[in-house]
């Protein structure tokens, strides 16, 4: 399987060029269906589906396609600042002038019912929406915080007060309850929070023209973050009242203003301002990480949610989806010295190294740090590096580095560092001489004996690690001569080995080999495998081999027998049997 696994990185090493660490990004907008690109709060339901608040209404995304609603549908505005769903199923929506209840389920009328309330202040904007423990209903408006009851059919709403000289006028832009059941309000004059007992706590700086608070959340491990105008804070009780206990600044920004943070499934902390960063805070405010995700010129982020599969969406210039569970893409900008891979493999340590030869050169780029280091080998004088792939350069379990050329096979000792390749000249160099068919290396794999096979160019060898000599192969061992004039065997493209140990060999320009018992049985297209070179070779968590044809698609062996199947994947015949 780490084969496999390392053959879809090399491919995609190879042919994606980016950033690194960027992740894929996709905006939708208008023209995806959207109701407008202007975007200020998503949420997701219970269904999973995405509810975005837009300047044009209220857009519902199933995973597939937009549904839009509008004031053609009973919305009381326009802009849609907010969604509610509540315990019991229902939709509040949260607009410029007023809330209203949403039925996705209307057949007649219309989908949305205005509320109706004797204060006029819930006319006005409402910005945040939330359901409380209790099952209450309590909305952060441009003009204060104020609690919902239901009377009948109706709400009346009653104002709660903040310790705030701009309680008429205080504009709260974020509502959150704790697992303790504290209710957080961020505000543009601070951080009100309000204990069950209804003690009420403004949490700030005396700036009150700079205290603006956005969203906050409390972590996993049961911390308090809020994202604010200088940064994201830390609050925690001290001397039995709540303060900000730190403040972590994103240095790669010269504006620091934070308005929303989310803690996703996996744990991990994301913060939206001017950009959409992963927050990763250490024990000390100088040690924050902020790393970039996606930034945009002069975009801000106003809200992020989660969806069902684990990617990010972000509020901004459209819906902007992140998607978290896919490929990551490296450069040159990572290290990379080329990005023409030939192979991957893995040191004993198990980082990744990617293998390049471009322009006479050979790099080792061994993956650390979340980024590539990059190095050559020592190569001495007269000595060329081969162009083989996949099956190349590897570290074998002594920690020995080999090395393929066209002048020979390098073995290296086993470096304190991998960096010191680069300044050690070869402890071996195998050529002819010491028994190669061909000093023209292309092939290397170490079986579960230890041993060393080596693919040439029309030869095949292996260096026996008990007695350090090589052994050649040829027709007197089974392997057929693919060519008469001059005679010549195939040459090797790529090493197998099955439970049971045996070796499979697949061969250029056709063919595949088994080594058992000092033998190796050659099989072709007469036997039924698919035309052409077989170039790739792996075993199934069954213990069946499969193999990839330059001709003739794939082909299968499992104990019974062989089946091959078309470039469509489509079985075409049950071949005869290969002795197990």
């Amino acid at each position: 399987m780490r084969s496999v696994l390392m053959r879809a990185v090399w491919v995609v090493l190879g042919s994606w060029l980016a950033a690194a660490e960027d992740l894929p990004v996709r905006a939708y907008t208008t023209a995806d269906g959207l109701a407008r690109d202007s975007v200020s709060s998503i949420r997701r339901d219970s269904r999973g589906y995405l509810w975005f608040g837009t300047a044009e209404g209220l857009s519902i995304f199933d995973g597939y396609q937009f549904t839009n609603y509008t004031t053609a549908d009973g919305l009381p505005n326009r802009a849609v600042t907010d969604v509610l769903e509540t315990r019991a199923g229902e939709y509040w929506i949260a607009t410029y002038r007023g809330i209203c209840r949403f039925d996705p389920k209307a057949t007649t009328g219309k989908h949305c019912i205005p509320y109706q309330f004797s204060q006029g202040v819930l006319a006005g904007q409402v910005n945040r929406l939330i359901e409380r423990r209790d099952g209450s209903i309590w909305a952060g408006t441009e003009g204060g915080l104020w609690r919902l009851t239901r009377n009948g059919d109706g709400f009346s709403a009653e104002r709660v007060p903040l310790p705030s000289p701009e309680v008429d006028n205080l504009r709260i832009f974020s509502l959150f309850e704790d697992r303790d059941g504290r209710l957080w309000a961020g505000s543009h004059d601070g951080l009100f929070v309000i204990e069950s007992g209804g003690r009420t706590t403004r949490i700030g700086r005396s700036d009150r023209a700079k205290d603006f608070f956005g969203n906050v959340t409390e972590d996993f491990q049961g911390r308090i973050w809020a994202a604010t105008s200088y940064g994201i804070c830390r609050i925690a009780e001290q001397g039995g009242r709540f303060a900000v206990a730190g403040v972590y600044l994103n240095r790669s920004v010269l504006n620091q203003t934070m308005i929303t943070i989310l803690q996703t499934a996996d744990g991990k902390l994301w913060v939206g301002g001017w950009g959409l960063f992963e927050f990763q805070p250490d024990e000390s405010a100088s040690g924050s990480v902020f790393h970039p995700v996606a930034t945009w010129p002069d975009t801000f982020i106003y809200s992020i949610a989660e969806d069902a599969d684990g990617n990010l969406w972000a509020a901004g210039p459209g819906a902007i989806k992140v998607t978290r569970h896919n490929f990551t893409r490296f450069s040159k900008d990572d290290g990379l010295f080329s990005l023409r891979m030939h192979a991957l493999t893995q040191d004993r340590e198990g980082r990744v190294c990617a293998i390049s030869s471009s322009e006479g050169r050979l790099t080792l780029h061994v993956f650390q740090g979340g980024k590539f280091v990059p190095v050559d080998p020592y190569r001495p004088p007269g000595i060329n590096y081969a162009w083989g792939d996949s099956q190349i350069t590897f570290q074998d379990h002594t920690g020995e580095w080999w090395v393929p050329t066209f002048n020979g096979l390098l073995r290296f000792r086993a470096p304190v560092h991998v960096t010191d390749l680069a300044r050690t000249p070869p402890q071996n160099i195998y050529t002819k001489r010491d028994g190669l068919p061909d000093d023209r290396v292309l092939l290397l794999f170490e079986d579960s004996r230890q041993d060393v096979w080596i693919g040439v160019a029309r030869g095949l060898a292996r260096w026996n690690r008990k007695t350090g000599e090589i052994q050649q192969y040829g027709v007197a061992d089974g392997l057929p001569l693919m060519s008469e004039r001059p005679p010549a065997l195939g040459t090797p493209r790529f090493f197998a080995e099955d439970r049971r140990g045996d070796l499979w060999v697949g061969f250029d320009p056709y063919g595949l080999a088994r080594f058992r018992g000092g033998r190796f049985e050659f099989y072709s297209d007469a036997e039924g495998l698919p035309k052409g070179e077989i170039g790739w070779i792996c075993s199934d968590h069954l213990g069946r081999l499969w193999m990839a044809s330059t001709e003739g698609g794939v082909a299968l062996i499992s104990n019974g027998g062989q089946s091959s199947f078309s470039p469509s994947g489509n079985a075409i015949i049950e071949r005869r049997t290969l002795a197990p």
